[in-house]
């Protein structure tokens, strides 16, 4: 069987974390945004906690592709590295922040340092979740019933680095059964920049003698096996485990939202009553999950065909604006979505006329708490009309204009 090394299968990581990082000077530019951050008293900046976490699971995708991306360890393995984003993302700003108080002549030069230290940071921890990414995907796949019978084994590949570190040297060459609990404390990649590989092998074990089977190799933050975990970076990485309990449970609070979005997301994927899209990540999270009846309406005939047409694509929009959208089995005379667990019914509309009766009529009649409209114009008069009509009868809706991507509130 060839060894296969990370350096090798997949230098395009590499490559494009350097293009990016190196030759983009502005790529987390974060003195570009110093004086928001000093001037603003929010704990985390929105904008780093974007470009931390989406770099982080471009790694994570440049390992798992086409139906893979889309995994359950590899959606897990995502939504671990978007937790890490907003941990580094918090600790940046407030670094920003701290550095900044020291006079406005030289926050500037404070920021670039901070930069140019989070930039190198950044390097180390693209490569590691990249690496640590391809050791789950290939543990996950080594642990399927047939891999196992054939090859019960696993075997420790020495590393090609020129300058090789002696925590895994140990390991190089020796052989573990694949159910061995070594393997929840050893893999290769659990060293900042590791170049170990492992196989599969039906060789007989071949166990170092003076190992303590309680021996585990990790450095901080990347302890416990990802295949497992569906973690990347564990807790005890110095942007969690440094922190105040009040700061750690405030960022915990801060990403909880797609976490639980991304697990709601894992959970109608495995449904066969539901087909998902794609899920986003963006803002709290946004996906649609849709009935399998309600696909069946797309050619039952030509009406159907419009009207399915017309709400599959407001779920998307909604979707695509951070909802998460459960376009719910089709019984007649009853609301159309839940989103983010509210029901609600979907309406598109050219004009303010008869908005209040659709909304009295989703509400009243359909069962919905919210009346959910998507405006294909904007005008004046529309927007006068929607907030008029609807406090007047205190009913909850959601609307929005086709194409412009923000969402209002009747009662915000």
């Amino acid at each position: 069987m060839a060894n296969l090394y990370f350096n090798e299968d997949y230098p395009e990581v590499l490559t494009e974390f350097k293009r990016l990082c190196n030759a983009d000077k502005s790529f987390y530019n974060l003195s570009a945004i110093s004086d928001d951050i000093v001037a603003n008293n929010y704990p985390v900046s929105r904008d780093l906690y974007d470009k931390y976490s989406q770099n982080l699971r471009r790694a994570v995708d440049a390992v798992f592709s086409g139906d893979d991306a889309d995994s359950d360890l590899a959606l897990r393995l995502k939504a671990g590295v978007t937790r890490f984003g907003a941990f580094k993302a918090f600790n940046a700003t407030q670094d920003i922040r701290a550095k900044g108080r020291t006079g406005a002549a030289t926050a500037d030069d404070d920021a670039e340092n901070v930069e140019k230290r989070y930039n190198s940071f950044q390097a180390a921890e693209y490569a590691t979740a990249a690496s640590r990414a391809r050791t789950a995907k290939q543990f996950a796949e080594y642990m399927t019933a047939d891999r196992m019978r054939l090859f019960p084994n696993l075997r420790w590949l020495p590393s090609r680095s020129v300058e090789v570190r002696p925590e895994h040297r140990i390991f190089w060459n020796r052989v573990w059964p694949k159910t061995s609990d070594f393997w929840q404390k050893n893999q290769p990649g659990n060293l900042w920049n590791c170049k170990c590989d492992m196989e599969e092998t039906d060789d007989p074990t071949d166990i170092p003698e003076k190992l303590n089977p309680k021996y585990s190799s990790a450095s901080p933050g990347l302890k416990g096996n990802p295949a497992v975990t569906g973690k990347i970076f564990s807790d005890d990485c110095r942007y969690i485990s440094k922190l105040k309990d009040t700061d750690r449970q405030y960022v915990e609070s801060y990403v909880k939202p797609v976490l639980d979005r991304c697990e709601e997301y894992i959970k109608y994927k495995n449904d066969a009553e539901y087909k998902v899209d794609t899920f986003r990540w963006n803002k709290d999270g946004g996906f649609v999950a849709q009935h399998i009846t309600r696909i069946a309406n797309d050619t039952t005939s030509k009406n159907e065909k419009i009207k399915y047409d017309k709400e599959i694509r407001m779920c998307d929009e909604l979707a695509d604006m951070g909802f998460a959208i459960i376009y719910k089995k089709d019984v007649p005379g009853e609301f159309d979505i839940f989103i983010d667990g509210h029901p609600a019914d979907l309406k598109q509309t050219k004009s303010h006329n008869n908005i209040g009766n659709y909304a009295k009529h989703a509400i009243e009649d359909q069962g919905a708490e919210y009346a959910v409209f998507c405006f294909e114009v904007k005008n004046a008069q529309i927007i006068r009309e929607v907030k008029n009509q609807w406090t007047f009868h205190r009913r909850k809706c959601i609307y929005y204009f086709l194409g412009e991507n923000i969402i209002y509130y009747n009662w915000k």
